[in-house]
């Protein structure tokens, strides 16, 4: 049974059966040799020792262990937990990109505007702590960008990401703006025929963004609740951790910078719309 509530494929398959889901849980157990499990982000789960997913990790559930298991996180307990448990096979540490990388990659950002690259590569040596966060090509796009719109950096791998968020909300915001009546109207007929309680979400999504929290009161969505739990957007009194027993908050930031942004579009297209009217 836990093994069928780990493998469900509706959370990737809405239309999948009952039937279909009990041929992956048959496909396993009877071919763990030929089975290949990968735990992404596993710093973001949580991942209690000696628990199912804890077991089948380390290759000592019973009749499963020939299933091969990949694991990509951060440094965390669990993955260290692991370590001492000698759960792997095999290691391989990604270190990132080293300071010197980081410079060449600001210059390349750049091009041609070298008084941009130069101002930032000052700024970062004096930002040792953001220079950590910049072990990876997508962070060090991400901080590039902010620095180029706000002249000012983040510090945190959370802020450079909500950074960019903001950067496309902007852009989207210019796009809408200039939008023609033709296509005004297209979209606001768009966002009115969202499915029942999307809206909502997409307020949550903006609040929890503009407030800078992980979490929002129940108050917040009238609507669309277990359709949103059951297809793993939201969560109830259990992530992040800090969130209250009666607060929902989204399983992962993605889903939350999503529904902001669905929420920015919406108030955008339907001011434009109504100024249209007014004038």
């Amino acid at each position: 049974e836990t093994l069928k509530r780990l493998l469900s494929i509706r959370r990737f398959l809405v239309d999948a059966t009952d039937k279909e889901e009990e041929q992956v849980v048959e496909f396993v157990h009877r071919h763990p040799e030929r089975v290949l499990l990968i735990f992404d982000a596993l710093d973001e789960a949580k991942v209690v020792e000696g628990s199912f997913v804890w077991r089948l990790m380390q290759g000592t559930v019973d009749n499963l262990e020939q299933v091969r298991t990949v694991i990509c996180s951060r440094a965390c307990e669990a993955l260290s937990g692991l370590v001492q448990a000698g759960a792997f096979h095999r290691q391989m540490e990604v270190v990132g990109l080293s300071p010197s990388k980081v410079k060449k990659f600001v210059q390349s950002h750049f091009g041609q505007d070298l008084e941009t690259a130069k101002k930032l590569q000052e700024t970062l040596a004096s930002r040792p702590e953001v220079m950590k966060i910049m072990d990876s090509p997508l962070v060090s796009s991400l901080v590039c960008t902010q620095f180029k719109r706000k002249k000012e950096l983040p510090a945190t791998i959370t802020g450079a990401y909500l950074s960019a968020v903001e950067t496309i909300l902007h852009q989207s915001t210019k796009a809408c703006l200039s939008a023609r009546d033709d296509s005004t109207s297209s979209r606001t007929k768009a966002w009115e025929q969202w499915p029942s309680g999307v809206a909502e979400l997409a307020e949550a999504g903006y609040y929890c963004i503009t407030e800078k929290k992980n979490s929002f009161p129940q108050s917040k969505l009238k609507s669309g609740l277990e359709k949103a739990v059951a297809k793993g957007f939201l969560s109830l009194g259990s992530c992040p951790p800090g969130c209250g027993e009666d607060e929902y908050a989204f399983t992962h930031h993605t889903f939350m910078e999503f529904f902001g942004a669905l929420h920015v579009v919406k108030e955008l297209t339907a001011d434009n719309a109504d100024n249209k009217e007014d004038s």
